[in-house]
């Protein structure tokens, strides 16, 4: 489902490093992605201690932008401990 986007993004940001974050579960269906350069993995449930440590290490790789394509509530809470660049995106 997220094919699309990361396509669109590699469009419109030519030489961009794309790197996601997902859980174990979806990994297998972002592999071998043209457009993807990482795959950061996390648990589907990540206590917040394991949340503290995962927003610092995005924080210290110091990404320009964040976007986030599931608009669940523990997704939005990542996106405030990472506090990266944000986006909204409209269709």
């Amino acid at each position: 489902m997220a094919t699309p986007a990361l396509r669109a993004l590699a469009t419109h940001y030519p030489g961009a490093e794309i790197d996601v974050v997902t859980t174990d579960w979806s990994a297998p269906a972002l592999a071998g992605n043209p457009h993807v350069a990482r795959i950061i993995l996390y648990p589907n449930r990540l206590p917040m201690v394991g949340l503290h440590f995962l927003a610092r290490t995005l924080r210290r790789t110091g990404y320009d932008l964040g976007i986030g394509l599931d608009p669940s509530t523990s997704t939005q809470t990542q996106d405030g401990f990472v506090r990266t660049g944000t986006v909204e995106v409209t269709q």
